[in-house]
C-alpha cells in the first residue's frame, strides 16, 4: 500500500507540474537569455549553514539525536543486535533512502528505442547508509572498530564531499535490453544538455551545474550498456545578493531540461521531482521505509551494473518488482561510490 501510494502521489505532482509548465510557458524559459542558460556565479555564505554535507555532522555531537547508521552501529557494538540484523537494517536503509531520495523518467520512441533516466540526490543520509554497508561488508571486519570510530570514518566521508561546495547528484541512463554483441547495428544514441539541467527552489530561482561527469554530456551509445556519473550545483549564487539556492521554502528539489535526444528524435521537457525537508532543519531525514528488514544476506553486497527497467511503451502497469529494484538501485549507487571516491 505504500508503494501505491507513493507511485500514485508522485505521478499526481508530476501531472501537477506539467499543467504548470504548459498553462504558463515563461516559466520553461525562466532563467535563459536568448534562448542559453543563465549561469549565477557562486558566492560565499556560512558554509555550516549552507553545506549539506557539514550541516548532517552536527548530529554527531548531539548524543540524544544520532543519526540512523549510528544507532544501527552502536546497537551492534553493545549487543543490542546481532550482525546480521544489523546488516539487514542497514541494507534497507540503503535500499529505501535511494528510492526515497530519486526520481526517473521514462523516454520511449518506439519498441526499440527507449530509456529510463534516474535522478538520485546524494543526501548525507544516504552517504552514511553506504559507508555502513561498506563497513558492514563480512571482509571489512567491522568489530575492530568502535562507535566513536565509526562516527570519525563518517564525519571523514562527508568533510570530502563538502569540500566541493555543491549539491551532489547521480544521474543513472539504463534501457530495458543490451547488446553483447561488439558490433551492433542497432545503435541507439542518447543526448542529453547536461549542463542545461536546471535545479529550480521553491522561489523559481534557476541555476545550472557547475561540475559535471563529462561522459554525460557526450552523445551516449546506450546499447552496449549503461551509463551513469555525477552532477554538483552550487549551494549559493549572486542574484543579486548572494542567495541560499536551497532555502527555508524549499521542500521539493525539481529538476528539468528543455529536451533528450533519443536516435533521432528531441523528446522534451523532462522533469524530476525529489521530496525534501529543508537544511533549516537540522537533521535531513530518513525515508519512510517499507521494506522487509529481513532481506537475503546474499543479496547484500556491490552491484556493478544497475537494474534495467522492465516496461514497454503505453503498457499500463510497470512490471518491475519495486523492492528488488530499489534494492538493486542502492547496490549500483553504493559501489559507484566507493569505487569513485577515495574513502
Amino acid at each position: 500500500m505504500s508503494n501505491q501510494y507513493s507511485s500514485v502521489h508522485k505521478v499526481l505532482i508530476r501531472t501537477c507540474l506539467w499543467i504548470f509548465i504548459l498553462v504558463i510557458p515563461a516559466c520553461a524559459s525562466a532563467g535563459l537569455v536568448n534562448g542559453s542558460p543563465q549561469i549565477l556565479s557562486p558566492c560565499e555564505l556560512s558554509p555550516t549553514q549552507t553545506n549539506p554535507y557539514l550541516s548532517h555532522q552536527q548530529l554527531y555531537q548531539q548524543s540524544q539525536k544520532r543519526s540512523g547508521a549510528v544507532v544501527i552501529y552502536d546497537d551492534f557494538k553493545t549487543g543490542r543486535i546481532t550482525f546480521d540484523d544489523a546488516r539487514r537494517r542497514a541494507f534497507s536503509q540503503l535500499a529505501g533512502g535511494t528510492e526515497h531520495w530519486s526520481d526517473d523518467v521514462d523516454v520511449a520512441i518506439d519498441d526499440r528505442q527507449m530509456i529510463r533516466i534516474t535522478v538520485t540526490y546524494i543526501d548525507p543520509a544516504l552517504v552514511e547508509y553506504i559507508i555502513l554497508n561498506n563497513v558492514f561488508l563480512p571482509n571489512v571486519n567491522a568489530t575492530n572498530d568502535d562507535t566513536n570510530t565509526f562516527i570519525s570514518k563518517l564525519s571523514t566521508v562527508l568533510n570530502k564531499l563538502a569540500e566541493r561546495n555543491e549539491m551532489l547528484f547521480m544521474l543513472i541512463i539504463t534501457t530495458p535490453t543490451y547488446s553483447e554483441q561488439a558490433y551492433n547495428t542497432n545503435v541507439l544514441n542518447v543526448k542529453i544538455p547536461l549542463r542545461d539541467i536546471a535545479l529550480v527552489n521553491g522561489a523559481d530561482l534557476r541555476v545550472y551545474p557547475s561540475h559535471d561527469d563529462h561522459i554525460l554530456d557526450e552523445t551516449i551509445d546506450i546499447t552496449h550498456g549503461p551509463a551513469a556519473g555525477v552532477i554538483g550545483y552550487p549551494l549559493s549564487v549572486q542574484n543579486p545578493e548572494c542567495t541560499w539556492v536551497i532555502d527555508e521554502h524549499t521542500n521539493a528539489l525539481t529538476l528539468d531540461v528543455s529536451e533528450v535526444t533519443l536516435g533521432e528524435t528531441k523528446v522534451g521537457p523532462q522533469f524530476w521531482y525529489i521530496p525534501y525537508r529543508s537544511l533549516i532543519e537540522v537533521e535531513i531525514g530518513n525515508a519512510n521505509l517499507v521494506y522487509d528488514p529481513y532481506s537475503d544476506l546474499g543479496r547484500i553486497q556491490r552491484l556493478e551494473e544497475p537494474p534495467r527497467p522492465n516496461w514497454v511503451p503505453n503498457a499500463i502497469n510497470d512490471m518491475t518488482d519495486q523492492k528488488t529494484y530499489w534494492e538493486d538501485m542502492g547496490r549500483f549507487v553504493w559501489n559507484y561510490f566507493m569505487k569513485n571516491n577515495d574513502f
